[in-house]
């Protein structure tokens, strides 16, 4: 039987009970806050800010004072969190619980998904959603409200320890990548904390002694210079501008997350979770953040300070904004009450907005989650972001009866991943050894992990491919001493091992399974070479699907791979990097990453943007067409597949300063890309947008942004070298196209 009026008639039924809900009593909470009768502040109603208001006022000094720290000093030992916030069961306040997890969640074992530097090599913002939504629903699975993540810094250098953290070198990229990850976790009901504010692109110089920092042994003790927990970056105002506060930018105003963590280091002269400048000032009043700023562990010292900057909560271990702490510093004078309220009130706040008291706890149950849909996002995140460095025709391989394949390396059977906070324990785990073992079946595949090379080169001779899996180690708390597969040794010789593999077997292919750039110096030697950065709990499929041709080698550098060592930015400055006496300068201001390249008129050995695919592709007529509401212009450019396979196209618009108007601005900049997926033969238009901010430059002296060149040259390529065909904006009449 047909109701009248069909949905409309059902939706009209629905919106009369809810009425009826609504006016037959008061209205109350559905989660833990209670009845509004009682408690006002659970009137949901209410704006957020309002109700939270109504909840300071009917808390005692002691209850409001004992909202700003962290209640669990053994967090981080703990198998449910690595924070908590107990709330206050008698007014409705409900615990937070907090976890690790820019790529998983540190809480039992987990999706190990790619690197985020993986997911920068995807150039994918909607697969960069999916990301996040892993992520989120694995956080609500395992009971925890709120996720840190995502880690938006800067990769200053490649040195840097936490780079695998990073999205990449470019700010553009890093922005278009952040927003959808945040939106991803969010979209289910999960916190995402973006971290760190700001100017945390280093760990600390260890020397020699980096040597130590291998998988499983402790980092404690090897900084020697320029460590997080003290340095002071000296960051000028149009690089803090134009490269490190964009994604943060960003995430802030099209994302709204709801927590920023503030960074360890100071910037320019003050701790950041004591910067009255940063906090209040840049987040708050110039970006307009709405959310809790909750400090990284340990990262603060001065309690008055950090309060009266703006710092809402210490998670871990809760002892600097401690009940104890706060109330010396009132009784001292250094605090007032009202300045505690002031944060109490910025943190429960958030917790209204973003729906903790008007839902149930959520319960860890780990059989609800989905995990073999989680699995298929982290084997597509690893597919896409498979970067494809050379290939001398080898590849794709054509499997066929018989092929006997050398798998070599640490990588072949082993986890490689970050350390720190992103230390991951997978829940599920399938080899390279694994899988082609199952593909081409035992007796054609040797596995062996390198460290004897004699043995290797034996089998490599014997096997019509040799694979050589290489890695390298990265963690929180210390930096690399070098970019050689050998800093720190913890996978042995293995640019030895790469250079004797390929003179035995001219069809030798390299996987790089490592965080960040390496040094590449047997790359002339080598038939393919492949970066998998940290590659998650799916390589062996993944990489298999690749190497064979059943999927298309879509990844594009998020960052630059230098030629040598000399050539990474910053390199012979101490200064710059790792600083003198703990004071960080920012002299190479906003020639960062690919940009410093081309500053300093130095080709690295693969530039950012750059992949290879198995197919080819042109670009044809780029032009100007009709611009949407706020947009300066609008660029479209048809993409051709001129090759006999499916692929992806990776099409990148970039910002070219002329020499006479570069001045202190960078000679380049990445403004936009997409990605396209392609059969043979087929056309599409891919259109860009550009904001007047895209094509601008901050001048401090002027306190504003302002067109770059009267006329902005727009260029395409399909890396930041490649630059085929350009275009002039400006206003009609005045620039040659």
């Amino acid at each position: 039987m047909a109701w009248p009026g069909g949905r409309k008639f059902i939706g009209g039924l629905v919106l009369a009970a809810l009425a009826f809900l609504v006016l037959a009593g008061p209205a109350s909470a559905a989660g833990r806050c209670g009845n509004q009768a009682e408690r006002p502040w659970c009137n949901t109603n209410l704006s957020p800010e309002k109700r939270a208001g109504l909840l300071i006022a009917a808390m005692t000094p002691e209850q409001r004072t004992s909202m700003l720290g962290g209640d669990d000093t053994k967090a981080l030992a703990s198998p449910d969190y690595t924070g908590i916030a107990d709330g206050i069961p008698e007014l409705g306040i409900p615990p937070l619980l907090m976890a690790d997890g820019p790529v998983g969640i540190r809480v039992g074992n987990s999706t190990a998904m790619p690197s985020s530097m993986a997911l920068g090599a995807t150039f994918n913002p909607r697969l960069a959603r999916r990301y996040g939504a892993v992520l989120g629903a694995e956080t609500r699975g395992k009971g925890n409200d709120m996720l840190f993540g995502p880690n938006v810094d800067i990769m200053r250098t490649p040195l840097a320890g936490r780079s695998f953290e990073n999205f990449g070198e470019d700010p553009f990229l890093t922005s278009a990548l952040a927003v959808p990850y945040i939106n991803g976790v969010q979209s289910k009901g999960v916190i995402a904390t973006v971290k760190h504010f700001i100017g945390n692109n280093q760990e600390g110089w260890a020397g020699e002694d980096a040597d130590r920092a291998v998988p499983g042994a402790s980092p404690a003790g090897l900084v020697k210079e320029g460590s997080r927990n003290y340095v002071d970056a000296r960051i000028g105002e149009r690089a803090m501008r134009e490269i490190y506060m964009p994604p943060f930018e960003a995430a802030i105003r099209k994302a709204d997350p709801g927590a920023v963590m503030c960074a360890y280091n100071k910037v320019n002269t003050e701790y950041a979770c004591e910067n009255k400048g940063l906090l209040d000032g840049r987040l708050r009043k110039q970006l307009g953040f709405k959310g809790m700023i909750v400090a990284d562990y340990l990262a603060i010292y001065d309690t008055a300070k950090a309060v009266k900057a703006g710092l809402d909560m210490e998670p871990w271990p809760g002892i600097v904004l401690g009940v104890s702490r706060l109330n010396q510093a009132i009784q001292s004078g250094e605090l007032t009450q009202a300045d505690i309220d002031l944060r109490a009130r910025q943190y429960l706040t958030t917790l209204f907005r973003y729906g903790l008291f008007d839902r149930a706890a959520y319960v860890r149950d780990e059989e609800k989650i989905d995990w073999t849909g989680h699995d298929k996002v982290a084997r597509e995140v690893g597919a896409q972001s498979l970067t494809l460095l050379k290939n001398d025709g080898l590849l794709p391989l054509k499997k066929s009866a018989g092929q006997s394949v050398a798998l070599i390396g640490p990588g072949a059977t082993r986890v490689i991943k970050g350390g720190g906070s992103s230390g991951v324990i997978e829940r599920k785990f399938t080899s390279p050894a694994e899988t082609f073992t199952a593909r081409l079946g035992a007796a054609n595949v040797t596995v062996l992990d390198g460290s004897d090379h004699a043995a290797a080169v034996a089998a490599a001779r014997n096997s019509d491919v040799a694979i050589v899996l290489a890695a390298n180690y990265m963690t929180e708390f210390v930096d690399r001493r070098c970019l050689s597969l050998e800093c720190p040794p913890a996978y042995g010789d293995q640019d030895a091992l790469i250079r004797q593999v390929a003179a035995a077997n001219p069809k030798t292919v390299v996987v790089l399974e490592t965080g960040a750039p390496v040094l590449t110096p047997w790359r002339g030697k080598v038939a393919a070479l492949i970066s998998a950065w940290y590659p998650g709990q799916s390589p062996g499929p993944v990489l298999a699907d690749m190497l064979y041709g059943r999927t298309d080698p879509s990844g594009r550098l998020p960052v630059t791979f230098p030629r040598r060592e000399s050539q990474i930015p910053l390199a012979g400055q101490r200064s710059l990097y790792p600083g003198i006496n703990n004071v960080l300068g920012y002299g190479d201001g906003v020639n960062v990453g690919y940009r410093s390249y081309r500053h300093r008129a130095k080709t690295p050995a693969y530039f950012f943007g750059f992949g290879l695919s198995y197919t080819k592709f042109k670009a044809e007529r780029l032009e100007r067409v009709k611009a949407r509401h706020g947009e300066f212009a609008r660029l479209r450019i048809r993409i051709r597949n001129s090759g006999r396979r499916s692929g992806y196209a990776v099409p990148q618009l970039y910002l070219r300063l002329s020499r006479s108007g570069r001045g202190a601005f960078a000679p380049i900049r990445l403004v936009g890309f997409a990605k396209v997926r392609l059969k043979p033969g087929e056309r599409k238009y891919v259109s860009f947008g550009l904001s007047r901010r895209d094509l601008s430059v901050y001048r401090p002296g002027l306190g504003k942004w302002v067109l770059a060149t009267r006329c902005p040259r727009i260029s395409f390529g399909w890396s930041s070298k490649e630059i085929h065909v350009g275009t002039t904006l400006g206003a009609p009449g005045r620039c040659r196209r």
